[in-house]
């Protein structure tokens, strides 16, 4: 359990230097605040999504295309 938690910061950390987030960010949420422009509710699903791929298919990393993957993925279910 502490193996994944501990995954899952690294992957919150490695989302914010993506976006080259300057503020700490603990939890989706603080990226959200960070990045979001429009909804916010839509890009927390976005991101949410985003590190749950990552920490279940070790072939997932975080890189953009992958997040823009994660959008597509989110608008279709929204539409």
């Amino acid at each position: 359990m502490v193996k994944k938690a501990n995954h899952k910061f690294d992957t919150i950390n490695k989302i914010c230097t993506l976006f080259s987030i300057q503020g700490e960010c603990k939890t989706e949420e603080d990226i959200v605040q960070h990045i979001s422009i429009g909804d916010k509710e839509h890009e927390l699903i976005v991101i949410k999504l985003f590190v749950d791929k990552v920490l279940v298919n070790k072939y997932f990393s975080v890189n953009l295309e992958n997040y823009k993957l994660c959008k597509e993925e989110v608008k279709k279910l929204f539409n």
